[in-house]
């Protein structure tokens, strides 16, 4: 699995599933047709635009920000599809999403990038367990850490299968060392019938 990194700073909705119903065909059987879905990148930048928006409006954010600026340090989203995902425009939304608010303080980019390197963390757990981000947190200096991924969810049905993008971003808060808030939103991107026994 390619996994492929842009910080927002350097260049700086979920689907209901649908029901199926089993029939049984005894004519000629027909091979499985695929339907691809027109998920452009807009669609996943504006989730990213909405996610960053709840996230300034959750109340541990509020709380947090009283009577100082916090600082945040924008680590971004990582892509775990291995798809050729705009990743520099939807970070760059989130980052400006934060900006607008008029609300932080942020990590430069060369400093998310030494830490980065310096560190060299496992994406993964730096996205899934609080110690890893919080010791990137840490290291930079910051009140939040911002971090969130990519990934693809297939889920199969007795005659369906559906591939999703999941968007994931979480907030995690280096004073308490956990993630104090994290959404994720999927995306139909395509969906194949299934048909047995050929």
């Amino acid at each position: 699995m390619i996994r492929k990194i842009l910080i927002a700073a350097v260049s700086m909705a979920a689907l209901a599933m649908q029901g199926c119903t089993n029939t049984t065909d005894y004519g000629i059987a027909t091979a499985p047709q695929t339907e691809k879905v027109d998920l452009d990148s807009f669609a996943l930048q504006q989730a990213a635009i909405t996610m960053s928006s709840q996230l300034i409006n959750d109340p541990e954010i509020i709380k947090a920000g009283l009577g100082k600026r916090p600082v945040l340090a924008v680590f971004g989203v990582i892509d775990f599809t291995g798809d050729n995902i705009d990743l520099a425009q939807i970070n760059s939304n989130i980052l400006s999403t934060f900006n607008k608010a008029n609300r932080f303080r942020f990590v430069s980019a060369e400093d998310v990038i030494r830490e980065n390197n310096r560190l060299n963390p496992d994406l993964y757990d730096l996205v899934e367990k609080a110690e890893t981000a919080d010791g990137m947190g840490d290291a930079l200096d910051a009140d939040f850490l911002i971090v969130g991924d990519i990934s693809k969810v297939i889920t199969r049905q007795p005659t369906l299968k559906q591939v999703h993008y999941r968007l994931k971003l979480k907030a995690l808060d280096t004073a308490k060392g956990d993630f104090v808030w994290q959404q994720s939103q999927e995306m139909l991107v395509s969906e194949k019938d299934i048909v047995y026994g050929i």
